[in-house]
């Protein structure tokens, strides 16, 4: 299974996401989201420590390269892996 995390307006002290499967177990393209558009906020100074706290999860995004966060709180992005891409110039192409 493949996850796209989708980023997109970035303020000062939070961004909002939505996290979208790319591909169903049998490697079918389905383009089906699976966590609703949220916002996290940003707990660090140099923005590498960002959560989400809602009613029924706490996502944790942590920025650990240029372009690219581990995630974790969220069952079915930890299944896809750890590594994801802003989509960067340097991204790893997710």
């Amino acid at each position: 299974m493949c996850l796209h995390q989708m980023i997109f307006y970035v303020y000062k002290k939070a961004f909002k996401f939505t996290i979208y499967r790319v591909f169903d177990e049998n490697g079918n393209s389905c383009q089906e989201k699976i966590f609703n558009e949220h916002e996290a906020v940003f707990e660090t100074y140099d923005c590498r420590l960002a959560i989400y706290g809602g009613k029924q999860y706490k996502i944790c995004f942590f920025c650990n390269y240029r372009n690219s966060f581990n995630i974790s709180g969220f069952e079915p992005v930890k299944e896809a892996g750890d590594l994801y891409s802003t989509g960067g110039l340097d991204s790893f192409g997710y």
